[in-house]
């Protein structure tokens, strides 16, 4: 019996399916219904360096975001993010390679240097795409439209950090 135990044991592990699992924190809203015609502060948020009481950013690989746009002018919704790996406050947003994407029918390009750019949008949308922010301490992300923005183009996002726990 206790052969049988053992060659079972080693059968069911050799068949186990292997996976990475992911550890999330949300982040929350971090742009909330903000008019895209406004100054450029008000469409700018950063991320980090802490999250929370005891969570850094610099614990998580990717950052990823849900966005809705509301259409009034619409144009070419923009994601500018640098980040920082400095230490701390006297840190600059030094712009690291960030791995980033281009949505264009559903597809996502791999973009360097932390710019997002959307198709021209001549609609309401909704859609999502991942951040890389391995080793950094911090992110900043301005969002901006091309052409003239109205006062109805309007973009809220919001964010989950993410971060690979390992295998199982």
């Amino acid at each position: 019996m206790k052969k049988f135990l053992v060659l079972f044991l080693l059968c069911s592990s050799a068949f186990a399916q292997e996976g990475v699992r992911h550890a999330t924190y949300d982040l929350g809203t971090l742009l909330d219904a903000v008019a895209l015609n406004g100054a450029a502060a008000t469409r700018t948020f950063t991320v980090g360096p802490t999250l929370s009481n005891r969570i850094n950013l610099v614990g998580f690989s990717t950052i990823g975001f849900d966005v809705n746009y509301t259409y009034s002018a619409g144009g070419v919704l923009t994601f500018t993010c640098t980040g920082t790996s400095g230490s701390g406050a006297a840190a600059t947003y030094a712009v690291n390679t960030l791995t980033t994407c281009t949505t264009s029918a559903g597809t996502c390009t791999l973009n360097w240097a932390g710019v997002v750019n959307t198709p021209t949008l001549a609609a309401d949308k909704k859609f999502n795409f991942p951040l890389g922010v391995s080793s950094l301490q911090s992110v900043k992300c301005a969002v901006s439209l091309s052409g003239s923005p109205a006062a109805g183009d309007i973009v809220t996002v919001k964010g989950t950090a993410i971060a690979d726990s390992g295998t199982r």
